[in-house]
């Protein structure tokens, strides 16, 4: 569901183009035209469910077929919090592809030359634009006096740029925040599971997602499905903060809403999102012979140490005795339904080993894993990794 306090304008502009266009109450991003209206359709509700770049990124590798290495061209804006400090993520792949930020100051970020992507975040930003300007054309380079362009509260549009109501505005003698505001009581943003229809209601196409029915409560006794599909104790209902948007196949195995097929058994899943309880989001296993749910954070080392971590939750502690590998070495946890990794400052390093690719050293920072990738330690040790989402 989308955060409280994270709603943006109450409607955006578009420019037509050949790419897509998606807007939602979590953000609004141009993905390359090769992905195709259902596909784009299919991000649009995934955004709906909150701003998670990592989240998006798997989705948009899911749809087009493609690894996190080799994703269609995109540019995407996601922000939370109020608006007063709102926090903007921006993030662009492919040539003339840009994501921007403005408040007081102007931040952007480009595609062109980048390996995999670039991305930034930038506090405080009050007007957003994303565009995909063709090689070679510069007609669309600068925000300053935008082309006439066509309102759209939510829903996925031929386009080649989206932008906030005033975006390009010197600012002089206007308070962005009061636009935003005045925008709002103009366009009242719509209810859930509604649809909210733009001027251009012809060239854009809306799939809004249904209420999440309310699943039925759990109590002692009860069980759930893990990743693998044996039972695994509840200790309450699937409707709480630790609850997860969730599609399932005919084994009950829990997926992503993303997903078309199950990262379980392989068998298509259905369109029906139901909240679940979050299950283990997949399956660490270590050249120790260790095999490992991916459930909560897990903390791999010589000697590894939970209270090196931040925040609350427990985590589980996985030993490599090896005089290489550092004390406590590398990190991994779930985050949403994806599965992040980060190196913990070890002495000889945490690489990467994705099949095709060159290896990857992890730095502090998280990298999002996917099925098959190897974290190697070095000499001999290692961490696998299956049914991820």
């Amino acid at each position: 569901m989308t955060r409280p306090g994270s709603r943006p304008p109450a409607h955006f502009l578009h420019l037509a183009g050949d790419h897509l266009g998606v807007v939602c109450d979590a953000g609004v991003a141009i993905v390359d035209r090769t992905v195709g209206a259902e596909a784009a359709t299919v991000l649009w509700e995934v955004l709906n469910e909150g701003p998670d770049l990592g989240v998006f990124l798997a989705a948009l590798g899911s749809v087009s077929r493609r690894t996190l290495l080799d994703l269609p061209p995109f540019a995407i804006a996601l922000w939370s919090g109020p608006s007063t400090d709102r926090r903007t993520h921006l993030a662009a792949r492919g040539t003339g592809f840009v994501a921007s930020a403005s408040g007081d100051t102007d931040h952007a970020v480009a595609g062109t030359g980048a390996a995999t992507w670039s991305e930034r975040t930038v506090d405080g930003a009050q007007r957003i634009a994303v565009r995909a300007t063709p090689p070679g054309d510069a007609g669309d380079a600068t925000p300053a006096a935008p082309p006439p362009a066509l309102p759209i509260v939510s829903g996925v549009a031929a386009a080649r740029r989206l932008h906030s109501p005033g975006w390009g505005r010197s600012g002089a003698g206007t308070d962005p925040a009061q636009a935003l505001l005045d925008a709002r009581a103009r366009h009242p943003a719509p209810r859930p599971g509604g649809v909210a229809r733009p001027s251009d209601a012809s060239a854009t196409l809306h799939r809004p997602l249904p209420p999440l029915p309310a699943p039925p409560e759990e109590g002692i006794g009860t069980t759930r499905l893990g990743s693998r599909g044996g039972p695994v104790r509840s200790g309450g209902t699937s409707s709480g903060p630790g609850a997860l948007p969730s599609v399932a196949c005919g084994q009950g195995h829990p997926n992503p809403p993303h997903r078309t097929t199950c990262r379980v058994c392989g068998v298509t899943v259905t369109r029906d999102v139901r909240p679940v309880v979050a299950p283990a989001r997949g399956r660490m296993t270590v050249s120790t012979g260790e095999v490992v749910e991916i459930d909560a954070p897990v903390v791999v080392g010589r000697s590894p140490r939970a209270d090196l971590l931040p925040g609350p939750a427990a985590a589980r502690l996985v030993a490599v005795p090896e005089g290489h590998v550092s004390a406590t070495h590398v990190e991994v946890r779930p985050d949403g339904w994806q599965v992040v990794a980060l190196d913990k400052r070890s002495t000889n390093g945490t690489f990467l080993r994705r099949p095709d690719r060159e290896p990857l050293r992890l730095r502090d920072e998280p990298v999002v894993l996917a099925s098959g990738d190897v974290l190697d330690l070095g000499h001999g040790a290692w961490l696998s990794f299956d049914e991820l989402a």
